[in-house]
């Protein structure tokens, strides 16, 4: 049986919850991300000490100006970073095959941005998301250390 949780919270407690879910992980996590805001210097930290002990990162974003930097640190990093269209529609991670997260926009008002989160703790579910979305899309996507150098 899945375990969903739905929750409505501000937009600047991303990084945060994004760093909270990344940290379950044990060896892999797939990202579908219309932007980067959520990888601040805590979160690469966060990214940096699960890269080493030995969990894969794979991400497909959508390319912008103002991304570029952060995809080259994330690539620094050692995280598979990709670019693809599809990404500006799409928000959500998968922990291990077990999770998956999907934040999905809602704008309040012109100056207030919230997202809700919807967690869903079924092995099943997670990859069957992985399967037929992710997969798809990750192997579609361009590399991203090839656009931006």
């Amino acid at each position: 049986m899945a375990d969903i949780i739905v929750n409505r919270k501000s937009f600047k407690l991303l990084p945060r919850m994004t760093r909270d879910f990344m940290k379950r992980a044990t060896e892999e996590i797939n990202i579908i991300t219309r932007s980067f805001t959520w990888a601040d210097d805590e979160t690469l930290e966060v990214m940096y000490a699960l890269i080493n002990k030995g969990v894969r990162i794979k991400i497909v974003g959508k390319f912008g100006e103002e991304s570029k930097e952060i995809i080259k640190q994330l690539v620094k990093l050692g995280a598979i970073v990709k670019l693809h269209e599809f990404a500006g529609e799409a928000r959500f991670m998968i922990i291990d095959e077990k999770e998956v997260v999907f934040a999905i926009r809602e704008p309040l008002t012109p100056t207030e941005r919230h997202y809700v989160g919807i967690m869903i703790k079924d092995e099943s579910t997670a990859k069957t998301v992985k399967q037929y979305v992710f997969n798809g899309i990750f192997k579609e996507a361009e590399e991203a250390d090839y656009v931006v150098s």
